[in-house]
């Protein structure tokens, strides 16, 4: 199911500032079967198209033959090689990568125990990250990390900036995931310090576009899921707290830009900083169909209890790397539906 022709153009256009970066070079992406990994694929496809800069992108997959069938048109693009491995274990692959990008590893899509879940994260990346030392000429690592590292929203925060020193609780339910990516990325700090990796850290918000999941546990997809199928949309809280949402092709263009261009051993948040309340998110999904789905909120608010704020301070992106938010809500909302509907997606 490829991108809608408006993406493709668009990301053709946003990564030619990236080609005297990318061209005559050999690429790895740990984790690029996922939502990030496909739109990282389809960036690289069209800057390839676009400017012929004889890319070679080698993909590391747990189940190769499953990516083949799920997304045919880049697994068999002749740029890509997806080679069979896991992320703690992998062997065989040569050490002349000129950029790593490590995004293995998906919230939605971790399997086992939760213990696996650290392993995966924790040691994939101190695998992934000594096998970057020993690529003699490597320019540049991308760890795609996630804003669970900063835990829960600092309260009165309007933005929330990458020196911003809050953290998950440690003995709160399902903490695994923030606390490995934490780990993870102190270990891109001291691989930076000590052994003098070029490694730039991306700490991902929420993001909305083709090739997100609409039954996992995110809430805009959840809202498109229910929307397509004819609603009502349901909102599981009390819709009050206030998110940011950036477009998929956005963020493969500011995850390459970083990846390039980001200065080694400094962290970057990515994503959008105009913010909105989750029942307003419903309503600007139930407002992109005709007729109007319904939209219910289970919860009621607390009087006096502090509304959750969660929404990226972008200035260091902004400013170090010239990086924008290019689609606006609205915008991302009314493609995301668009590919859903041609291409019958509904979960």
């Amino acid at each position: 199911m490829p991108l809608l022709s408006s993406d493709r153009d668009f990301l053709k256009r946003t990564t030619a500032p990236l080609v005297s970066d990318l061209n005559e070079t050999r690429i790895l992406i740990t984790g690029g079967t996922g939502v990030f990994g496909s739109w990282l694929l389809e960036a690289l496809i069209c800057a390839q198209q676009s400017h012929d800069l004889n890319l070679s992108v080698t993909v590391l997959s747990r189940n190769p033959d499953q990516f083949t069938a799920r997304r045919p048109h880049l697994a068999c693009n002749p740029i890509v090689d997806v080679v069979p491995g896991d992320i703690r274990t992998f062997t065989g692959l040569e050490n002349r990568f000129d950029y790593i990008i490590h995004a293995a590893a998906e919230s939605h899509n971790m399997t086992g125990s939760r213990l696996d879940l650290v392993d995966t994260i924790v040691d994939g990346t101190r695998r992934i990250l000594d096998f970057g030392t020993k690529s003699s000429n490597l320019k540049g690592l991308l760890f795609v990390s996630s804003n669970a590292v900063y835990g829960r929203a600092p309260g009165g925060a309007e933005f929330i900036e990458e020196t911003c020193n809050t953290g998950p609780l440690v003995t709160d339910a399902n903490v695994e995931y923030d606390e490995s990516k934490r780990m993870a990325e102190a270990l891109c700090a001291l691989y930076y310090q000590e052994r003098a990796l070029r490694v730039k850290i991306a700490r991902c918000f929420p993001v909305v576009g083709p090739y997100l999941p609409l039954n996992a546990h995110f809430a805009v997809g959840n809202f498109i899921r229910d929307a397509l199928s004819g609603g009502p949309i349901t909102v599981k809280g009390d819709g009050t707290p206030v998110r940011s949402y950036l477009y998929l092709a956005d963020l493969a263009v500011w995850l390459l830009t970083i990846l390039v261009k980001g200065e080694s051993g400094k962290a970057y948040n990515v994503g959008s900083d105009t913010a909105i309340t989750i029942a307003r998110l419903a309503e600007s999904i139930a407002g992109c169909f005709e007729p109007k789905p319904r939209v219910e909120i289970e919860g009621k608010p607390k009087a006096g209890a502090q509304v959750s704020r969660y929404v990226p301070s972008i200035a260091r992106a902004t400013r170090d790397l010239g990086l924008s938010v290019t689609y606006t809500l609205n915008h991302a909302l009314a493609n995301t539906i668009e590919y859903c509907r041609a291409n019958n997606v509904a979960e």
